[in-house]
């Protein structure tokens, strides 16, 4: 029982802070990083990530949930071309719970190859992770407001002398969701990968040592 009361307390701790630090970056310059003009790499799904690995399904359910609240609330405060989209908690909230689920299946399924390195679990998983997250909120985005998302996509696609004329539906929302992954989603992966894989490493070190922290942390994954 004492076991189980300190592995469920050291969740709680994880989950506050990973909450507190997507906070953190959710209003702060820091989680929406501006590369180019044309390039903007998020990083404020990072935490859930992370989370995860660590602490298991339910810290990173909930960590994304924060996210989820994080960004309706931004979009509220400071409105932008994409505050009509993330206004829908079915677009800002829901899709930010999913992803921490795929990551955790990842993980799942990663640690059962015989020999697989935690950290290379964890780096793939966080890739995973990211993925999903893009898929998921573009795929909500095009099921609650279609129309508008290839209006507004088309316009841009015709700034740059791409003409998409013709295409819609289904086609439409997958060269939409290339757009994405490949002008932001690849960066994302990346930077997720790195500070998962350092966060989650330098945990797994301490585990080593055998260290009370150490300790807890492996209960928690059981």
């Amino acid at each position: 029982m004492k076991l189980k009361n300190l592995s469920r307390n050291y969740k709680i701790a994880l989950t506050g802070l990973f909450s507190a630090l997507c906070v953190l970056l959710a209003f702060t310059p820091f989680g929406y990083l501006k590369l180019t003009p044309f390039i903007h790499m998020t990083i404020v799904h990072i935490p859930a990530l992370v989370v995860t690995v660590l602490g298991g399904l339910i810290p990173g359910i909930v960590t994304g949930l924060v996210f989820g609240l994080s960004s309706i609330i931004l979009n509220s405060i400071n409105p932008g071309a994409w505050s009509l989209f993330f206004a829908n908690p079915m677009v800002s909230i829901v899709p930010r719970m999913m992803f921490p689920v795929m990551a955790w299946l990842a993980f799942r399924a990663l640690n059962m190859i015989p020999h697989m390195p935690k950290t290379v679990s964890a780096g793939i998983s966080a890739a995973v992770g990211t993925l999903f997250n893009t898929i998921f909120v573009m795929g909500s985005i095009y099921i609650f407001y279609a129309s508008d998302l290839v209006s507004k996509m088309a316009g841009t696609f015709a700034k740059y002398g791409y003409n998409v004329d013709g295409i819609s539906g289904f086609k439409m929302y997958l060269i939409i969701l290339a757009s994405a992954i490949l002008s932001n989603g690849l960066l994302e992966m990346a930077g997720a990968v790195v500070i998962t894989v350092a966060v989650a490493g330098s945990t797994y070190i301490v585990k080593g040592r055998k260290s009370k922290f150490s300790k807890l942390e492996e209960e928690s994954q059981e």
